[in-house]
């Protein structure tokens, strides 16, 4: 199974909403991703979101996503 750190930045117009859905992802729910490289079915194990620092135009966040190889129902 990968597991995968990823540090990122959100910024545009859309940086809120773009927040918003990664905290909905982080509840536990197994999601498909397709890239052609890594396809396969994750789960975020961890996000941190840099509250303390937040720039009016830049969110930064931090996130360990796992693969889940498990059976899906």
């Amino acid at each position: 199974e990968w597991l995968i750190t990823i540090t990122g930045n959100l910024s545009g117009s859309n940086m809120e909403a773009d927040l918003d859905t990664l905290e909905g992802y982080h509840v536990g729910s197994v999601r498909a991703f397709v890239d052609g490289d890594h396809d396969g079915n994750y789960i975020i194990l961890d996000l941190t979101i840099n509250r303390e620092n937040m720039q009016k135009t830049i969110i930064t966040y931090n996130l360990v996503i796992r693969q889940y190889t498990q059976t899906l129902p």
